[in-house]
Protein backbone atom coordinates (compact mmCIF):
# COMPACT_ATOMS: atom_id res chain seq x y z
CA UNK A 1 0.00 0.00 0.00
CA UNK A 2 2.93 2.26 -0.24
CA UNK A 3 3.06 4.57 -3.16
CA UNK A 4 5.64 7.33 -3.27
CA UNK A 5 3.09 9.87 -4.49
CA UNK A 6 0.83 9.14 -1.52
CA UNK A 7 3.34 9.73 1.26
CA UNK A 8 2.89 13.39 2.07
CA UNK A 9 -0.67 14.06 1.02
CA UNK A 10 -2.10 10.82 2.29
CA UNK A 11 -1.86 11.16 6.03
CA UNK A 12 -1.29 14.81 6.71
CA UNK A 13 -5.03 15.12 7.26
CA UNK A 14 -5.14 12.25 9.79
CA UNK A 15 -7.18 9.05 9.84
CA UNK A 16 -9.85 10.24 7.42
CA UNK A 17 -7.23 10.37 4.67
CA UNK A 18 -6.57 6.64 5.13
CA UNK A 19 -9.24 5.90 2.53
CA UNK A 20 -6.74 7.09 -0.04
CA UNK A 21 -4.95 3.73 0.26
CA UNK A 22 -7.81 1.87 -1.41
CA UNK A 23 -6.42 0.17 -4.48
CA UNK A 24 -2.80 0.43 -3.32
CA UNK A 25 -0.55 -2.60 -2.90
CA UNK A 26 1.09 -3.16 0.49
CA UNK A 27 3.55 -3.63 2.10
CA UNK A 28 5.39 -1.41 2.33
CA UNK A 29 3.12 1.12 3.98
CA UNK A 30 3.56 4.89 3.76
CA UNK A 31 6.26 6.27 6.08
CA UNK A 32 5.07 6.35 9.67
CA UNK A 33 2.36 3.72 9.15
CA UNK A 34 2.25 -0.02 9.67
CA UNK A 35 -0.08 -2.96 10.09
CA UNK A 36 0.62 -5.27 13.00
CA UNK A 37 -2.66 -7.11 13.67
CA UNK A 38 -4.81 -9.07 11.28
CA UNK A 39 -6.49 -12.32 10.37
CA UNK A 40 -6.53 -14.46 7.26
CA UNK A 41 -9.76 -15.14 5.41
CA UNK A 42 -9.80 -18.14 3.02
CA UNK A 43 -10.97 -17.63 -0.55
CA UNK A 44 -11.37 -21.27 -1.59
CA UNK A 45 -7.91 -21.54 -3.17
CA UNK A 46 -5.75 -19.81 -0.58
CA UNK A 47 -6.09 -20.01 3.20
CA UNK A 48 -5.11 -16.35 3.29
CA UNK A 49 -6.56 -15.05 0.02
CA UNK A 50 -8.11 -12.12 1.90
CA UNK A 51 -7.37 -10.48 5.22
CA UNK A 52 -8.78 -8.01 7.70
CA UNK A 53 -6.30 -6.02 9.74
CA UNK A 54 -5.26 -2.78 11.34
CA UNK A 55 -3.47 0.30 10.10
CA UNK A 56 -1.41 2.02 12.80
CA UNK A 57 0.16 5.46 12.87
CA UNK A 58 3.72 6.22 14.00
CA UNK A 59 2.62 6.20 17.66
CA UNK A 60 1.22 2.68 17.29
CA UNK A 61 -2.42 3.74 17.51
CA UNK A 62 -4.89 1.89 15.30
CA UNK A 63 -6.44 4.49 13.01
CA UNK A 64 -8.24 2.24 10.52
CA UNK A 65 -9.36 -1.30 9.78
CA UNK A 66 -8.23 -2.46 6.34
CA UNK A 67 -9.64 -5.19 4.12
CA UNK A 68 -7.14 -6.68 1.70
CA UNK A 69 -6.77 -9.28 -1.03
CA UNK A 70 -3.52 -11.12 -1.69
CA UNK A 71 -2.21 -10.23 -5.14
CA UNK A 72 1.11 -12.06 -5.29
CA UNK A 73 4.19 -13.15 -3.40
CA UNK A 74 7.47 -11.21 -3.42
CA UNK A 75 10.55 -12.37 -1.53
CA UNK A 76 8.41 -14.94 0.32
CA UNK A 77 6.08 -12.22 1.59
CA UNK A 78 2.48 -11.70 0.46
CA UNK A 79 1.62 -8.43 -1.24
CA UNK A 80 -1.91 -7.24 -0.65
CA UNK A 81 -4.26 -4.86 -2.45
CA UNK A 82 -6.32 -2.67 -0.13
CA UNK A 83 -9.98 -3.17 -1.02
CA UNK A 84 -11.57 -1.03 1.69
CA UNK A 85 -10.77 0.91 4.84
CA UNK A 86 -12.81 2.31 7.69
CA UNK A 87 -11.65 4.80 10.33
CA UNK A 88 -11.71 3.50 13.89
CA UNK A 89 -12.55 5.05 17.23
CA UNK A 90 -9.67 5.54 19.67
CA UNK A 91 -9.28 2.93 22.41
CA UNK A 92 -9.54 3.76 26.10
CA UNK A 93 -7.27 2.19 28.71
CA UNK A 94 -9.81 -0.59 29.36
CA UNK A 95 -10.36 -1.61 25.73
CA UNK A 96 -8.58 -3.90 23.27
CA UNK A 97 -8.76 -5.03 19.66
CA UNK A 98 -10.12 -8.44 18.70
CA UNK A 99 -9.49 -9.50 15.11
CA UNK A 100 -10.40 -12.90 13.70
CA UNK A 101 -11.61 -14.00 17.13
CA UNK A 102 -15.24 -12.90 16.90
CA UNK A 103 -18.56 -14.67 16.60
CA UNK A 104 -21.74 -13.44 14.98
CA UNK A 105 -24.85 -15.00 16.49
CA UNK A 106 -22.64 -17.67 18.12
CA UNK A 107 -20.78 -18.66 14.95
CA UNK A 108 -17.03 -17.99 14.53
CA UNK A 109 -16.53 -15.36 11.83
CA UNK A 110 -12.92 -14.54 10.81
CA UNK A 111 -14.11 -11.55 8.76
CA UNK A 112 -14.90 -9.46 11.87
CA UNK A 113 -12.77 -6.98 13.79
CA UNK A 114 -14.02 -5.45 17.00
CA UNK A 115 -13.24 -3.37 20.03
CA UNK A 116 -13.95 -5.01 23.37
CA UNK A 117 -14.08 -3.72 26.90
CA UNK A 118 -11.64 -5.71 29.00
CA UNK A 119 -11.86 -6.95 32.55
CA UNK A 120 -9.02 -8.00 34.80
CA UNK A 121 -9.82 -11.33 36.44
CA UNK A 122 -6.93 -11.33 38.87
CA UNK A 123 -3.98 -10.94 36.55
CA UNK A 124 -5.72 -12.40 33.51
CA UNK A 125 -7.41 -10.03 31.05
CA UNK A 126 -10.61 -11.15 29.32
CA UNK A 127 -13.05 -9.56 26.90
CA UNK A 128 -16.20 -8.28 28.55
CA UNK A 129 -18.44 -6.92 25.80
CA UNK A 130 -17.97 -5.91 22.19
CA UNK A 131 -18.62 -2.19 21.75
CA UNK A 132 -17.67 -1.63 18.09
CA UNK A 133 -17.38 -4.05 15.18
CA UNK A 134 -16.99 -4.22 11.41
CA UNK A 135 -17.31 -7.13 9.03
CA UNK A 136 -15.51 -7.62 5.73
CA UNK A 137 -17.54 -9.09 2.87
CA UNK A 138 -15.01 -10.49 0.37
CA UNK A 139 -17.71 -10.99 -2.27
CA UNK A 140 -18.11 -7.22 -2.61
CA UNK A 141 -14.76 -6.12 -1.15
CA UNK A 142 -16.34 -3.86 1.48
CA UNK A 143 -16.24 -3.35 5.24
CA UNK A 144 -19.54 -2.69 6.98
CA UNK A 145 -20.48 -1.82 10.56
CA UNK A 146 -22.27 -4.62 12.34
CA UNK A 147 -24.71 -4.54 15.27
CA UNK A 148 -22.61 -5.32 18.35
CA UNK A 149 -25.59 -7.03 20.01
CA UNK A 150 -24.92 -9.91 17.58
CA UNK A 151 -21.12 -9.96 18.11
CA UNK A 152 -19.00 -11.63 20.78
CA UNK A 153 -15.24 -11.22 20.50
CA UNK A 154 -12.38 -12.77 22.43
CA UNK A 155 -8.94 -11.31 22.99
CA UNK A 156 -6.40 -13.61 21.33
CA UNK A 157 -4.40 -15.46 23.94
CA UNK A 158 -6.82 -14.75 26.79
Amino acid sequence: MRRAYLLLALFSAGPAAAGSLIGAEVPPYPDGFSSSMGACIPDGRDICGYSIGTLENAEGDVIAIIAEQKTRMADRQPLLRVLDMIDTPALTDRQAWAIGECEIDGRLEPTVAGIVNVKDTGGWIEAADTIWAVRFDPAVGKLRAIDTARVTCAIPGS
